[in-house]
């Protein structure tokens, strides 16, 4: 997952710094700026996010994907240990990561926290209300769809035109929340003031 691929790239820039202090390679990550975070609260972001991809990993997929009720959101959460109780801690650890690694890329080839966005994004809508009349909406008017995603067949060619053996990827699965009420979303805007 890309959100754990992020969150081990910081890690190990943490123990790089730590060990030696200086970086000079050109993808390096500026650990000497302050962090709202500790190498701790990375090891458990990390745990969450496989738990989270474990959970949608575990979950059978036809060909045209499946779809869930918007409820199953909840359930896919809970095998994380993202609840109503500890979702603000979480997505205020994700927001300080993505701030980290905006100000702190060195290169401009950095990565940016886009993986790490789309989770908090999903994070926010999910728990945009915690009532239990938001949670009765939210089944009815949200679906889960889950989708494994098509093998992109790159063929690679060497500078002198043959082409190289590529190794295949493992296929990849995406999950999408849609909201089919526009009368939900606009209620949600409207009292979260977007």
């Amino acid at each position: 997952m890309c959100v754990c691929v992020q969150i081990t790239h910081i890690m190990r820039s943490f123990v790089e710094n730590s060990e030696e202090n200086l970086d000079t390679t050109a993808e390096a990550i500026d650990t000497n700026q302050v962090k709202d975070f500790t190498c701790e609260d990375l090891c458990i972001l990390k745990e969450i996010m496989l738990a989270f991809e474990k959970g949608i990993d575990e979950i059978e997929v036809g060909n045209e994907g499946s779809t869930y009720p918007g409820g199953f959101i909840f359930e896919l959460l809970a095998k994380a240990e993202i609840k109503d109780h500890n979702q603000m801690s979480v997505i205020s650890l994700i927001e300080n990561l993505i701030q980290f690694l905006s100000t702190a890329s060195v290169s401009p080839f950095q990565r940016k926290g886009v993986g790490l966005q789309k989770m908090a994004d999903l994070l926010n809508v999910a728990f945009s209300g915690t009532t239990h009349s938001y949670k009765e909406r939210v089944k009815m008017c949200y679906k889960v769809h889950i989708q494994i995603e098509e093998k992109k067949n790159n063929k690679k060619t060497d500078s002198w035109g043959a082409l190289k053996s590529v190794t295949s990827k493992p296929s990849e699965r995406v999950l999408s929340y849609w909201c089919f009420s526009p009368h939900l979303c606009t209620h949600v805007r409207s009292e979260t003031s977007l």
